[in-house]
C-alpha cells in the first residue's frame, strides 16, 4: 500500500505547488487541501459535499484545516501522523534532498491543530526515520 504523504509531496514537487509554511499569498492551499482529502479517505469522514474540482487544473479544493470541526481535525491529524511516521527512509531522504518545506508545513499544521497533537507526533515517530527530522528541526 502506498503512503499518501509521500504521494502528495511527490506531486507537489513535480507540479511545483507552493509548500512554503509561511506563505502569505496562497497559504499553500493546494498542498494542504490534497493532504486533507487524502487523509479523509482513511477515515469515516465524507467531504464530498465540501469538495470541489477546480476545472482549470483538475485538482481537489477541499476544506482547509481551519475549516474542520475539532472532531474532524482530530481524525485527520491522527491519520496524517500515522502516515508521516510510516514514511520510508528512502522517501524521506529523497524529499529532503529537494526541499524540507513540505514536512515543515505538515508539522506546522499538526502543531497548530491544537490539543496534544505535536506530542503524539513525537511519540509515534520514535524509532522511525522521521524522528531524526523532528529532533533536528523542532526540538
Amino acid at each position: 500500500m502506498s503512503n499518501f504523504v509521500e504521494e502528495i509531496i511527490d506531486k507537489a514537487i513535480i507540479n511545483n505547488w507552493c509548500v512554503m509554511p509561511d506563505c502569505t499569498t496562497c497559504g499553500a492551499s493546494k498542498f494542504k487541501a490534497n493532504l486533507v482529502i487524502a487523509a479523509s479517505k482513511k477515515t469515516d469522514l465524507d467531504f464530498r459535499e465540501r469538495t470541489e474540482i477546480d476545472h482549470e487544473d483538475k485538482e481537489y479544493i477541499a476544506p482547509a484545516f481551519h475549516h474542520l470541526s475539532d472532531q474532524e481535525k482530530s481524525k485527520i491529524i491522527f491519520v496524517i501522523i500515522k502516515e508521516i511516521t510510516n514514511l520510508s527512509k528512502r522517501a524521506l531522504m529523497r524529499h529532503l534532498s529537494k526541499n524540507k518545506d513540505p514536512y515543515e508545513l505538515i508539522i506546522d499544521q499538526i502543531r497548530y491543530s491544537g490539543g496534544d497533537n505535536f506530542n503524539k507526533l513525537k511519540y509515534f515517530s520514535v524509532g522511525t526515520p522521521f524522528n531524526r527530522f523532528i529532533l533536528t528541526n523542532f526540538s
